[in-house]
């Protein structure tokens, strides 16, 4: 189920909406934070409770018909698919099929109950002003990412069709140009039927995309497509085979950089590197010293025992530092017995 929620200002910018109390307001917007991928939610107790509303204020909603209430306590909210439209591979189908089958779509896009003799199915009366674009999109078995996945692939190759380079240019007047970046092609327009799918896309610059329009292009570099999204997605799972930014999306142009996990030596492999490289470290004392303190450095884990024990051996060949010591009685100068003992006497007051 997705993580993130949105909200149509079509809705909360409404006057009836901000004719509610501020509570009934906040009860809207936690219900919803808490709704599933199709608008339900059966955690109606714990959204009031944390917007500190009332049970009026949940019946305010529902005069108003913000939310609609069924028999076993869901609610699901009105407007829901007018703010939130996932694509098939981040979409989770509501657990709430009863209450899903009683509701009918409007064109609008909002929620309203089914009238009892309106027979029409809810998938026929989804949003019809939904573009040929939008739906194949919607239909494509292809992650959300692929178009800048490919695009970023494709970055700096040839244009099939005009052979330019495909990447941002810069002019005479030092202004940055994005005419030729690379740009997904619908082999057959989707407008006349195409689908999203590799086969009938292919990647041209800006300016050949805007030139060609609505043709159909035959196939072009399509069967480059495939083989580079093969290469990107070769385990099957792009989103777990390549480290991502923080809005998700795949960061082809830096090295991957496999993650080690470290595991502590034997006392075998120790003394093996001590030998290898003439320390004079004590093998045992270094992995019982570090096996009773849970192998940490300080307060971290380690990470390199070999760096350890060269940091051991370092320590083990400082020199002592010089203590000077009080000179003795052969190192004085020839003082008499008599002379000595006043000394001593001075240095004892």
């Amino acid at each position: 189920m997705a993580e993130r929620r949105m909200f149509t200002k079509k809705v909360t910018d409404d006057d009836n909406f901000m004719a509610l109390s501020a509570s009934a307001q906040a009860l809207y917007l936690h219900l919803s934070m808490s709704a599933d991928d199709d608008g339900f939610c059966n955690q109606v107790s714990i959204s009031m409770f944390k917007a500190h509303a009332s049970v009026q204020d949940l019946q305010a909603l529902l005069e108003k018909r913000y939310i609609y209430q069924f028999e076993n306590g869901v609610i699901v909210i009105k407007h829901w698919r007018m703010a939130n439209a996932l694509r098939k591979d981040r979409y989770t189908p509501t657990a709430f099929k009863e209450e899903l089958a009683k509701l009918s779509i409007k064109k609008n896009g909002a929620y309203t109950m089914r009238q009892e003799n309106d027979n029409s199915l809810l998938e026929d009366t989804e949003d019809e002003d939904i573009t040929a674009r939008q739906r194949a999109y919607k239909e494509s078995t292809l992650p959300y990412s692929f178009d800048y996945k490919i695009r970023t692939a494709f970055y700096g190759r040839r244009c099939p069709v005009c052979g330019c380079e495909m990447k941002t240019s810069v002019d005479e007047c030092g202004v940055v140009t994005k005419n030729r970046i690379p740009t997904i092609q619908h082999n057959k327009p989707v407008s006349k039927g195409g689908e999203h799918e590799l086969g009938n896309i292919s990647v041209i610059c800006k300016q050949c995309n805007i030139s060609i329009q609505d043709e159909e292009t035959g196939e072009l570099n399509a069967a480059e497509v495939i083989e580079e999204w093969e290469k990107i997605a070769g385990c099957q799972n792009v989103n777990r085979c390549l480290p991502q930014d923080s809005i998700g999306k795949v960061r082809l142009d830096k090295d991957i950089k496999k993650s080690t996990r470290f595991a502590p030596p034997s006392v075998t492999e120790v003394n093996a590197y001590i030998n290898e490289k003439g320390y004079q470290v004590d093998a045992d004392a270094f992995v019982n010293f570090y096996v009773s303190n849970g192998w940490m450095v300080g307060k971290n884990k380690m990470k390199d025992w070999k760096a350890a024990i060269r940091t051991w051996e370092r320590r083990d060949n400082k020199k002592p530092a010089k203590v000077k010591t009080a000179p003795s009685a052969s190192m004085s100068h020839n003082y008499t017995a008599e002379q000595m003992a006043e000394l001593r006497k001075r240095a004892k007051e």
